[in-house]
C-alpha cells in the first residue's frame, strides 16, 4: 500500500505524464473503480451511452 500511495504522489507532482504513465493510471483507474466503488455502474452508464439515451 506504502509503494502504491508513492507511486500515486509522485505521478499528482508531475506536470506531465510519459505516455505509459499515463495509460497505466487511466488502466489502473478504471479497474479500481470498477473494482471497489461500483462494479455495475460502469456497465450501466456503458449501456445508456451505447443505446443513446442519457443516465438520470
Amino acid at each position: 500500500a506504502l509503494n502504491d500511495s508513492q507511486r500515486y504522489l509522485d505521478i499528482v507532482q508531475k506536470p506531465q505524464l510519459a505516455q505509459r504513465e499515463a495509460e497505466w493510471l487511466i488502466e489502473t483507474t478504471v479497474s479500481n473503480f470498477a473494482k471497489y466503488y461500483n462494479s455495475g455502474f460502469i456497465e450501466y452508464r456503458k449501456s445508456v451511452a451505447e443505446a443513446g439515451d442519457f443516465a438520470s
